[in-house]
């Protein structure tokens, strides 16, 4: 049963990834200024995790894992969540230069200031950069993680 609530979670959260990417301004660098409705999914993520991180504890917490195992996990979850910011990173700088092109196409000057504004925060023209595969990934490693780390503080515990 917990199987299955944690596969419909992690679905649940690959919905509220691809439907906030698809919130994201269809004209950068301009947006209709009615908001962003991704900051309400953010809030729901939040509980989401809680609980995949939870059900992730208990279902790991009965599987035997030798330390070599346990060591390499840890390193490639912490690596692909360090290299996946980094990539995003790397992916903010290409989509501000593509939106300072943009805005120098439609209105014949650069404005590196006003592109920096839209593209910080929770600002429409950043969902498709915060929502998008890549971060989705990572956060299945970050909660994979956090369950590892919630089992290793039990086991800790008890010792």
């Amino acid at each position: 049963m917990s199987k299955k609530i944690l596969a419909t979670l992690y679905s649940l959260t690959a919905g509220i990834f691809l439907l906030c990417n698809l919130t994201a301004s269809s004209k950068p660098p301009f947006s209709a200024g009615n908001g962003n409705i991704a900051i309400v999914f953010v809030f729901i993520l939040i509980p989401i995790t809680v609980s995949i991180v939870w059900i992730l504890s208990m279902l790991l917490r009965h599987i035997e894992i030798k330390k070599a195992q346990m060591n390499i996990l840890l390193l490639f979850l912490i690596s692909h969540i360090c290299f996946g910011i980094m990539y995003q990173f790397s992916k903010l700088d290409d989509y501000r230069d593509m939106l300072a092109n943009e805005y120098f196409d439609f209105m014949g000057v650069h404005d590196i200031e006003y592109i920096h504004m839209i593209t910080v925060g929770f600002s429409m023209q950043l969902n498709n950069q915060y929502f998008n595969i890549n971060t989705w990934f990572v956060f299945l490693s970050f909660t994979i993680l956090s369950s590892m780390l919630v089992n290793g503080v039990r086991r800790m515990i008890r010792i």
